[in-house]
């Protein structure tokens, strides 16, 4: 069985499919193959787990059989900041365990500066860290990250870490915005960010080319992967069936559940299931997953301890892993990912 209830476990929590930004490479998003537009998928911007639902989940036999030790509220479809019932959440996680770790993953461009003081008062004296998504300056940030505004992100930013947040830079990497790496990391250390990571992105993996081309709002776009490094690239020649499975999910005692309730081992395998609306290939192993696995609807514990799907998830590993599982859980690709994800302490 995957999970281990004699270990901390973890959560990685999608509390709704709501987001203000279009990113072009984003689950949420597709570019129309006729008129080459960028659009969002129908059904989005419609869901989310409020906090009764949270606190039905996170019950008190869950909290009996596991030790919460962090809580990665970051979507796949969405921005955690846009939930209705963010602090609520927040606050009941930590009411239940006051140890648990908080990190939080947004673009930072909706609320106000009011709001995000307050958020970081809420979190000043706790174990988190909230990491903030700004893929390069007042030029280039928004090239990626449609429908955001730099200056209001670093606003939103400057006010979270004045009331005493700590805060992460994470930097996508495009050729539009490679030169301003250093720039970007110089001025973090001036807001007062601890932490700035730079990621060579793998999201062109799935294009077989080098570049997306798409319009937004009557405006042109040419998206390119980075010519210093490329990781889709790296990947695309390291997936065979001949390969050696390590998930993370077991590893580090994980699971991922979504704003509908239901739990997968992690948000890859969530986002295949949530493709299937959409047409779009999804992993074999999906075959095997059911309604036993949302838990609106039965017990989380039993559910992380009983499950047939994960147990069939884990067999799997040795006779035909999903493309999934060969992709982000393929030891040969993740001894070597280090090379594209820069994390240094400012």
């Amino acid at each position: 069985m995957i999970y281990d209830k004699k270990k901390p476990i973890l959560s990685h929590i999608e509390l709704s499919n709501i987001c203000n930004a279009m990113c072009p490479q984003c689950g949420r998003n597709t570019v129309d193959k006729e008129t080459g537009e960028l659009k969002m998928l129908p059904g989005l911007n419609t869901g989310e787990l409020l906090v009764d639902d949270y606190k039905n989940i996170f019950d008190d036999e869950f909290y009996d059989n596991f030790k919460l030790k962090k809580v990665n509220y970051c979507g796949n479809r969405s921005d955690p900041i846009a939930t209705k019932h963010l602090h609520e959440v927040i606050e009941y996680t930590l009411e239940r365990d006051k140890d648990t770790i908080i990190n939080v993953a947004t673009n930072g461009g909706l609320k106000t500066t009011e709001w995000w003081y307050n958020f970081g008062k809420l979190l000043s004296d706790k174990k988190h860290l909230i990491s903030f998504g700004i893929d390069g300056l007042s030029d280039t940030h928004s090239l990626y990250r449609i429908n955001t505004n730099f200056e209001k992100v670093i606003a939103n930013a400057e006010s979270f870490i004045k009331a005493g947040g700590k805060a992460s830079w994470q930097f996508l990497v495009f050729s539009h915005n490679e030169h301003q790496i250093d720039e970007a990391k110089s001025l973090a250390k001036k807001i007062g960010f601890i932490e700035f990571k730079h990621i060579f992105t793998p999201r062109f993996l799935r294009l077989n080319n080098k570049e997306r081309r798409f319009n937004f709002k009557n405006k042109e776009y040419i998206l390119k992967e980075s010519s210093i490094k490329s990781v889709s690239d790296y990947i695309r020649n390291n997936i065979t069936d001949d390969i050696d499975i390590q998930c993370k999910a077991k590893k580090i005692n994980e699971f991922f559940l979504d704003y509908d309730g239901n739990v997968f081992p992690c948000c890859w395998l969530g986002q295949s299931y949530a493709y299937k609306d959409y047409g779009r290939n999804v992993d074999n192993i999906m075959q095997w997953y059911d309604n036993n696995m949302n838990a609106l609807k039965h017990s989380l514990t039993d559910i992380l301890t009983k499950s047939f799907f994960l147990e069939t998830l884990e067999k799997s590993w040795k006779v035909q892993p999903c493309y999934s599982c060969k992709k982000f859980c393929n030891k040969k690709i993740n001894s070597n990912k280090q090379q594209f994800t820069t994390k240094e302490q400012l």
